[in-house]
């Protein structure tokens, strides 16, 4: 019965960051687990005011930003998402959060140390 009760809470962005901008940690193409049709883009975040939960919210939307921009940035990438909910399900005993938005901002990108060289050098 609590579990019929929980399924039906959405949790906005700003709960589940506890109004920090969560950190980008990886991009991930989304599919459809029996046809393997693409079906968006997958964005792990990392809510640093929450205990540093991971989340990751799935967008219908090709990516915006790359797993080695993301990896050769020089500071974290903190980023907000347009159309953005969440919902708290249970499968087999263990409890998650599914989480889905319509678009995701990058809040602050500063240039990889590589990208910044080469901009340099011209």
């Amino acid at each position: 019965m609590l579990m019929n009760i929980v399924r039906n809470i959405e949790l906005p962005l700003n709960v589940l960051t506890k109004g920090v901008p969560p950190i980008l940690a990886r991009v991930s193409e989304w599919q459809d687990h029996e046809s393997k049709k693409a079906l968006g883009t997958r964005y792990e975040i990392v809510c640093v005011g929450n205990a540093y939960e991971k989340v990751t919210v799935k967008v219908s939307a090709a990516p915006v930003i790359t797993q080695a921009e993301i990896d050769n940035a020089p500071s974290p990438i903190t980023v907000d998402f347009t159309g953005f909910s969440a919902r708290i399900y249970e499968m087999s005993g263990n409890v998650d959060i599914s989480a889905k938005a319509d678009a995701i901002l990058i809040l602050d990108r500063k240039p990889s140390k590589q990208s910044a060289a080469q901009q340099q050098a011209q």
